[in-house]
């Protein structure tokens, strides 16, 4: 796992899978993921971020939608190309 991630999803008025997916493009945007790579399974993060399986499955759905993520049925989430690529 990346080191410099933040994980923290300290009460911000903000609900916590929107705060997961917001740490998820800050770190893609500060280089710590790059396109292709993998994630680790919801199990996992649910433990990293300290949230039930629930609301990483929901944070995930809303990284889908916004074009970050793609997902694989049995292979695991990936980090999308960013939608500007070529």
């Amino acid at each position: 796992m990346k080191n410099a991630i933040n994980f923290d999803l300290a009460d911000t008025g903000k609900p916590k899978y929107q705060l997961m997916v917001e740490r998820l493009e800050s770190a893609i945007a500060a280089g710590q993921w790059k396109t292709g790579e993998r994630l680790p399974s919801n199990r996992e993060l649910a433990g990293l971020f300290g949230v039930t399986i629930g609301t990483v499955s929901k944070a995930m759905s809303e990284a889908v939608r916004r074009g970050i993520v793609d997902t694989r049925v049995g292979s695991g989430t990936y980090i999308r190309a960013p939608r500007n690529a070529p």
